[in-house]
């Protein structure tokens, strides 16, 4: 991987755990192939067409999930991945600050330091004010999938697109919210 590949922090439940799966007569397996099983004493619906095209990307893999480094032991082997690092928790007091999810400034605080393209999928934690992201100085990508569906299909041909060009792409969900305020 070279070090100029823009990072990559993937949440789990809502992005790689499609939560809708898990409600009973519900279909929400947009890759074909979801199966329920369980991890860590949790259900999880997971799809391996998913896994792949998300590992498949040219990006520096990381995790930003409450599961931390649980993903490591427990997600990464049931999706055929390797070990990811995980992204480096904040200050406890500084994170609780502005309501923000912990992620969010553990983002800030990556990408301040390493000065890199980003992308960020993740179902709950990304803000609604992008401005501290855009003070840090670089491109950077948000895919906020339904936690219901996780990540899409055509989401990762929106990341497709931003890594071949640089440009965001029309984010349906996101550009119909924009357009409304």
């Amino acid at each position: 991987m070279k070090p100029e590949n823009p990072i990559l922090y993937c949440d789990v439940d809502g992005v790689l755990n499609a939560l809708g799966g898990q409600i009973t007569g519900l279909d929400y397996d947009s890759w074909g192939d979801f199966e329920m099983t369980e991890g860590a004493g949790f259900p999880l619906f997971l799809s391996q067409k998913m896994a792949k095209a998300i590992i498949e990307l040219p990006v520096e893999h990381r995790w930003a999930t409450i599961w931390r480094n649980e993903a490591n032991v427990t997600i990464s082997p049931m999706l055929g991945w390797p070990q990811l690092p995980v992204l480096t928790e904040p200050n406890p007091i500084a994170a609780r600050k502005g309501g923000y999810n912990f992620k969010h400034f553990g983002v800030l605080d990556e990408i301040s330091e390493e000065q890199r393209p980003f992308i960020w999928m993740d179902d709950e934690a990304i803000p609604y004010d992008h401005s501290a992201l855009d003070e840090l100085g670089v491109n950077y990508l948000l895919i906020e999938p339904d936690a219901m569906t996780g990540v899409t299909p055509a989401d990762i041909e929106s990341i497709k697109y931003w890594l071949a060009t640089g440009e965001q792409p029309y984010l349906p969900n996101r550009d119909a919210d924009s357009k409304d305020s």
